[in-house]
């Protein structure tokens, strides 16, 4: 089983030089089981390579894994080795490395130890968690002057949050379709405040001098934000709480020959193959122009299958 779980491993592209979260106690333990597992929240599977795994029986750790890519199946594939004994009672946590949120168990259900363990490769064991009972929170530095800004937080009352986290640092926030609010010194006023800010769209921030700002909500799934992207130039968010190499992001995306990224820090072109530029890596907080030359409106769902 040992030789097995190391040939796996092998085929596995995860955060290996991840400090483990937990610390499992198996020195009292004959017994050793394995589980693979992949990782849903809400029932959403996901594919991250910051998200660890932790087995527990009481709130003694008996296990823990964080994901990894496997590559003949492309999905993401925690690989626990559990220490216990027959007819021991598991439960699991899930912690995110890059919110360092953690995530209890969907349901009540418990596993049984057995020493045949659950899961392959092909057909892993599915472990649900609920993301909805704890939040997250996105801290963001502004610098003096224009900011092109976009979340990765789900909240009814974002734009809420941003005009006072702003306060008297705050002059203008505009977007490309929806209108704008501003500070007059006293409150926010305009049009932007009855359609507030979503997570698939960039927004200009204006301030009068440096700032940082946190978001409290959820954190957003990509999958649940597909962008639209028309021809010409497009305001676009990042709604992932994780960098991502762009080409990585953007590998489900049909980029045509001319297409082209921009954010403050630079510029990118697609050159009909590849990406090439002074942007590489896509930044949470970060807000983008993309300019489309296809003639009909495309779809884009950031991959996070996919990292760097």
């Amino acid at each position: 089983m040992k030789k097995i779980i190391v040939l796996l491993m092998a085929c596995l592209s995860s955060g290996m030089s991840l400090a483990n979260h937990w610390t499992p106690e198996g020195a009292n333990y004959s017994g050793v089981m394995s589980v693979y597992s992949v990782i849903q929240i809400n029932d959403i599977e996901q594919y991250s390579d910051q998200l660890e795994v932790g087995a527990f029986c009481g709130d003694e750790c008996r296990g823990s894994a964080i994901a990894g890519e496997f590559y003949l199946t492309h999905r993401y594939l925690a690989i626990l080795t559990i220490y216990g004994e027959t007819g021991h009672q598991l439960t699991f946590k899930l912690y995110d490395h890059n919110t360092g949120q953690e995530y209890e168990p969907a349901s009540q259900e418990t596993i049984t130890f057995i020493e045949d363990g659950y899961g392959n490769p092909i057909e892993p064991y599915i472990l649900n968690f609920n993301g909805a009972s704890s939040g997250t929170t996105q801290t963001i530095t502004l610098s003096q002057g224009w900011n092109w800004f976009s979340t990765y937080i789900e909240a009814d009352d974002l734009l809420e949050q941003l005009e006072e986290a702003l306060g008297e640092n705050g002059i203008s926030i505009e977007s490309k379709d929806d209108g704008m609010t501003e500070f007059d010194g006293e409150e926010w006023f305009g049009d932007l405040d009855d359609v507030g800010i979503t997570n698939e769209q960039m927004y200009l921030i204006q301030t009068s001098t440096a700032c940082t700002i946190q978001l409290h909500g959820t954190p957003a799934n990509a999958a649940s934000h597909p962008i639209t992207i028309n021809p010409g130039w497009n305001w676009i968010g990042y709604p992932c709480a994780q960098e991502m190499n762009i080409a990585d992001a953007f590998a489900g995306f049909e980029a045509e020959e001319g297409d082209q990224l921009e954010s403050k820090a630079g510029y990118t072109e697609f050159d009909g193959e590849d990406w090439f530029g002074e942007i590489e890596t896509l930044t949470p907080g970060q807000g983008f122009l993309y300019y489309s030359n296809s003639a009909v409106p495309k779809t884009l769902i950031f991959q996070m299958s996919r990292k760097q």
